[in-house]
């Protein structure tokens, strides 16, 4: 697993549904304000967000998953605060 060395920031959440089939998702949008990017990770049902407001500062704990070729990111937990 691995955990963010630089700074991130809460930008929100995006809700939607699959076109495939129909289930609801939710999206997790955090900022990198020294490299200008946005990233997003869908929630899982095992993720339980803290209270967060817009620009928090939080620690996002990501575990890779090997799907083929490629390496997909999965978020394990979020927690509010600064880097240790």
């Amino acid at each position: 697993m691995f955990e963010n060395t630089t700074e991130l920031i809460y930008l929100g959440t995006r809700r939607g549904k699959s076109k495939s089939t129909q289930e609801p998702y939710e999206v997790l949008i955090v900022g990198n304000p020294a490299k200008y990017e946005n990233y997003e990770f869908f929630i899982g049902s095992n993720v339980v967000l803290p209270p967060l407001q817009v620009n928090d500062k939080i620690v996002c704990t990501i575990e890779l998953n090997k799907r083929g070729f490629n390496l997909a990111p999965s978020l394990v937990d979020v927690s509010k605060g600064v880097l240790k």
